[in-house]
């Protein structure tokens, strides 16, 4: 499901980073936010990019259940914080902006929340 107004799903995204230390991460989200806010075009290609798709680095790769020691609470955190991430992709692919490692990281993410992961 795309949204239109990524900021406040933006702003989940920064705080579960936080909530686990992932600070650089959290910058990330901080910035792509505060981009969308004031250019939407700037911000949905800063989305499609490498610090939020891309290598072990990219907020796609981080894992809150295993940062966060897989107490229930960080298990959650890493299913919503997937989930976010799933109406962020979903958004730029309903906007035409293609990402082929994102495409990978997304169906993998749809793949873990039907088997309850």
């Amino acid at each position: 499901m795309a949204t239109d107004d990524l900021a406040p799903l933006l702003a989940q995204v920064e705080a579960l980073l936080r909530r686990h230390d992932c600070h650089d991460e959290a910058g990330q989200a901080r910035f792509a936010q505060e981009l969308w806010s004031r250019d939407p075009l700037a911000g949905r290609a800063e989305l499609n990019g490498d610090a939020w798709w891309h290598g072990r680095h990219g907020i796609a790769a981080v894992d809150l259940a295993i940062v966060g020691g897989f107490t229930r609470a960080a298990r959650e955190d890493a299913q919503r914080l997937r989930e976010l991430l799933i109406v962020v992709r979903d958004h730029l692919d309903a906007h035409g902006l293609d990402n082929e490692e994102a495409a990978l990281q997304v169906r993998q993410f749809r793949k873990w929340a039907a088997s309850h992961m």
